[in-house]
């Protein structure tokens, strides 16, 4: 298996077949955490795919200082929080 930095490099330099070998290592546990977070199957999908949106547009902020799943982790809470917040915000409005 090849390591996770290794990957992400290929990714940084334009090579979208290494940024799809990190979604599919990671999309499994990004999926049932976000369907832990949001309840249902469809939100799961939705929020799993604003996770590897993010992911991809953020790729060169990732600076090793952490393992590339932790990183990957805490973009997927901060996406399910924000989408709670927008939920609960639209919520309010009259």
């Amino acid at each position: 298996m090849k390591d996770d930095r290794t990957i992400v490099e290929r990714a940084r330099r334009g090579e979208q077949a290494a940024f799809g070998e990190l979604v599919e290592r990671y999309k499994k546990k990004i999926y049932f955490l976000a369907l832990d977070m949001t309840g249902n199957h469809h939100d799961a999908e939705d929020m799993s795919q604003d996770v590897f949106i993010r992911a991809f547009r953020y790729l060169d902020g990732f600076q090793g200082d952490a393992a590339f799943g932790t990183w990957l982790y805490r973009i997927a809470v901060n996406t399910g929080l924000d989408r709670k917040r927008r939920k609960m915000n639209s919520a309010l409005l009259p």
